[in-house]
């Protein structure tokens, strides 16, 4: 099938070329009739629908509401884009290091774990249920050859698991010595985090 572009292209040149006063009228209108349809296929993003239900769109062209799952307008027959409104929000969980014995997440909960100076190693399990767990670690300097940095890495949680599909992203934390590692995951997935200092359960109070 032809680019609607470019058959847009090819009748507004035809139509230029020719002039309306050598075309044919009826010719004339039905090129007109065939570039109105050609643009409609070209996808436009929807417009979010602010008065009405979440469950629909407006139109872009003719401002009807379109429900959504719907990839053209009932009424116009413009293509449309949805991709943009339905990008799903993702909560961004943040993990750093902190002076030598501090190690936490700071995107989401702010809970951390003191290991109280040991260099030892303080592990988070993050849980999402059926989305998915992952295990976070961090340990400052001693397994990363004494060079005063903090090591950040993941781990499965159990042999049998399978690693989630979550964004991961290494970045620059808010100090120099600390890397900082980010896990994406979908705002509306219920979360808990679990936290070890060198493998013994710590407990926090989320009054």
């Amino acid at each position: 099938m032809q680019d609607p572009i470019v058959s847009i292209s090819t009748i507004r040149n035809f139509m230029g070329n020719a002039g309306r006063n050598t075309c044919n009228e009826y010719l004339y209108q039905a090129l007109l009739d065939a570039d109105e349809a050609l643009q409609r296929q070209i996808a436009k993003d929807v417009i979010k629908n602010n008065s009405t239900s979440t469950k629909t769109y407006l139109c872009p062209v003719c401002k009807r509401t379109v429900i959504k799952g719907n990839n053209y307008c009932g009424n116009c027959g413009q293509q449309l884009n949805t991709s943009k409104i339905e990008r799903k929000k993702q909560m961004k969980l943040k993990f750093e290091g902190y002076s030598d014995d501090t190690f936490g997440e700071y995107g989401v909960t702010g809970e951390d774990v003191d290991n109280c100076g040991s260099m030892d190693p303080i592990q988070c399990v993050v849980d999402a249920g059926i989305h998915g767990k992952l295990m976070v670690i961090g340990q400052y300097s001693k397994a990363s050859c004494s060079n005063g940095c903090w090591m950040i890495g993941i781990s499965k949680v159990e042999e049998e698991d399978v690693l989630p599909d979550w964004k991961i992203s290494l970045l620059q934390g808010d100090m120099e010595y600390s890397p900082a590692l980010e896990l994406e995951i979908q705002d509306e997935v219920e979360v808990t985090l679990t936290w070890y200092k060198n493998g013994r359960k710590e407990e926090f109070s989320h009054e």
